[in-house]
C-alpha cells in the first residue's frame, strides 16, 4: 500500500507500507465538538420559558405576573436541580483576604473578596468555611474546619481554633518598633484570647 502526502503544494511524498500491515489501521481521530452542558441547559430552559410565555397569551396585569412568578419558579426550580447535580458542591477553594478588627479603625473582622472587590462582614459572609489563613510570615491551619465561615472565632493564639504549622519567631527589634508606632495600648492585645 502507498500513502500519499501533500507537504506543499507542489511536492508529494509517498510513504510505503510494510508488508503485511494495513494501513488503514492508522487513523486519525476527529477532536469532538467543544459543547457547553451549562450554556446548553440555560439555553433550553430560556426556550422553554419563552415557549410558555408565547402559550400563555396574558391580556391583563395579573396574569403577566402569575407568568413572570412561574418563570421565576421554574428557574429556581432549575437552579436548585444544577446545584443537586453538581459534583464540585463544598470542594471548591476561594481566597479573600481578611482584614481583622482592630486596625486600622476597622470595627469587625472583614472579608474582602479580590475578584469581585466587595466586602463582607464576617457574620454576613457567603463562604462556607475557612482552611487556612496565612500572612507574610505565617501560615495558620483551622483546627475546626466543621465550624462555619460565620461561627469561627479568628484568635490566632487560641489553639482550639488556629495552630501554626509554619511560624517565624518574631524579631525583637522589630517588635519593639511596631509596638512604639501603635501606642503602649498595643503591647498587651496580643495576650487577649477571646
Amino acid at each position: 500500500m502507498t500513502a500519499h502526502l501533500n507537504v506543499h503544494r507542489n511536492t508529494r511524498k509517498e510513504f510505503k507500507t510494510p508488508p503485511g500491515e494495513d494501513a488503514s489501521g492508522f487513523q486519525i481521530e476527529l477532536p469532538k465538538p467543544l459543547r457547553y452542558e451549562e450554556l446548553e441547559k440555560l439555553a433550553e430552559e430560556r426556550k422553554r420559558e419563552r415557549e410558555a410565555m408565547a402559550s400563555l397569551s396574558f391580556s391583563s396585569e395579573e396574569g403577566a405576573a402569575r407568568a413572570s412568578a412561574a418563570a421565576a419558579a421554574a428557574a429556581a426550580e432549575a437552579a436548585a436541580e444544577a446545584a443537586a447535580k453538581d459534583p464540585l458542591k463544598n470542594k471548591r477553594i476561594h481566597c479573600w483576604a481578611l482584614v481583622k478588627a482592630g486596625t486600622r479603625n476597622v470595627s469587625t473582622d472583614l472579608f474582602i473578596d479580590p475578584p469581585s472587590g466587595r466586602i463582607y462582614e464576617q457574620s454576613k459572609s457567603p463562604f462556607l468555611s475557612v482552611h487556612f489563613l496565612w500572612n507574610q510570615e505565617n501560615f495558620w491551619v483551622n483546627m475546626r474546619p466543621k465550624l462555619s465561615a460565620q461561627e469561627l472565632k479568628f484568635s490566632l493564639s487560641n489553639s482550639r481554633f488556629f495552630e501554626c504549622a509554619l511560624c517565624m519567631p518574631p524579631k525583637p527589634e522589630a517588635r519593639e518598633t511596631q509596638l512604639a508606632e501603635f501606642g503602649s495600648d498595643q503591647k498587651t492585645q496580643h495576650l487577649n484570647v477571646g
